[in-house]
């Protein structure tokens, strides 16, 4: 077992860095169920067992006292949030949604997705928003978020996407 600050490393678990598209692989150090370290996982074909220091400060991340771990939801702007189940959530999620739907039109929502979906899960996610809700609204931060990255590489090095390092 390896040694962290206050507790022994229990075990380590394979998974993925959350913050781009990359999908680094890591190994997160667990003990007492609580993330006690990040590395990189030497065996994942996209990392190759290096990280940014994103990943490495995921720790932290996950032990803040003010994270939120339970569905919140307010009725109002001003009022305050609460706590309530997923069931309580999800109904109260659907509501609004119809309610806005119906006086605004579908175009009235729209969904932003995270660069780590994977092709299965942004097909569900289109199909959610644009066949069951009716909106064309659907993007996505692998795809926004290059953008401003793209511009430069075309700006920089007259082409949409990183030079050929030889």
């Amino acid at each position: 077992m390896e040694k962290s600050p206050a507790t022994a490393i229990e075990r380590w678990v394979k998974s993925y860095c959350p913050y781009c598209g990359v999908g680094c692989g890591l190994l997160a150090g667990v003990a007492s169920r609580s993330v006690l370290k990040i590395k990189g996982d030497s065996d994942h074909p996209s990392s190759r067992g290096d990280l940014c220091l994103k990943a490495v400060y995921l720790p932290e991340v996950l032990r803040t006292s003010d994270r939120l771990l339970y569905p919140q939801i307010r009725t109002c702007q001003e009022g305050p949030f609460k706590r309530a189940s997923w069931d309580q959530t999800m109904a109260y999620l659907t509501s609004r949604y119809r309610q806005i739907i119906d006086e605004h039109g579908p175009d009235a929502i729209a969904f932003y997705g995270s660069g780590q979906l994977t092709t299965e899960e942004y097909y569900i996610a289109n199909k959610l928003a644009k066949g069951f809700l009716g909106t064309n609204n659907f993007d996505t931060n692998s795809r926004l978020c290059m953008a401003s990255a793209v511009a430069g590489y075309v700006s920089s090095f007259g082409a949409g996407r990183t030079p050929l390092l030889l």
